[in-house]
């Protein structure tokens, strides 16, 4: 597998998990995504190791990595406060 191969499939692999955790949140559930930290660092430092030419290959692909984990991360205020408010 060529190392572009690995980076995409890492960035596919973070993006499953986000999409399955957001799943489980909307479904009640409480979800833990501490495994996302170690993923995303090990993307990172992937990205950084290769040519400096050949990283722009990859900005789409971390741009829309970093769009979901935003997503995410307001999905996740959202219900928190919602529960906290229910809470009270």
């Amino acid at each position: 597998m060529t190392e572009q191969r690995k980076i995409l499939t890492q960035a596919e692999q973070a993006q499953a998990l986000l999409s399955t955790a957001a799943e489980l949140m909307t479904a009640g559930r409480l979800v833990s995504i501490a495994a996302l930290r170690k993923m995303v660092e090990s993307l990172c430092s992937a990205v950084a190791s290769v040519p400096v030419e050949e990283r722009a290959n990859f900005a789409p692909v971390m741009r829309d990595l970093t769009a979901k984990i935003d997503a995410f991360r307001s999905e996740m205020t959202e219900s928190y406060t919602r529960l906290t408010k229910e809470e009270q």
